[in-house]
């Protein structure tokens, strides 16, 4: 606990360790990005007609652009769509 000796309560959110919780956590993030993604296309075209926005795997989002200023804006438009549900994105 990093020297917190304090005790709090967790008011929202799945518990740790309960078997649903990932189940839960990757329908909102897939909520989540369908969400951003749907205010505005950026993604790359893969086999002819699809559209790839992102690639994802547990917890991690891979956002897929075809330039710097269409990534930029995708990026800000996910972080808005996070904020919306609660949830902070690292760019670590």
């Amino acid at each position: 606990m990093e020297g917190n000796k304090l005790w709090f309560a967790v008011k929202s959110g799945v518990r740790q360790g309960c078997i649903i919780s990932p189940l839960l956590f990757l329908i909102a993030i897939d909520w989540m990005m369908k969400r951003a993604n749907n205010q505005q296309p950026r993604g790359i075209t893969w086999k002819a007609f699809n559209q790839l926005e992102d690639e994802d795997f547990a917890d991690d989002v891979a956002l897929l652009s075809h330039s710097q200023k269409d990534m930029q804006e995708k990026t800000s438009c996910v972080e808005k769509t996070a904020r919306s549900i609660g949830l902070k994105i690292s760019h670590s």
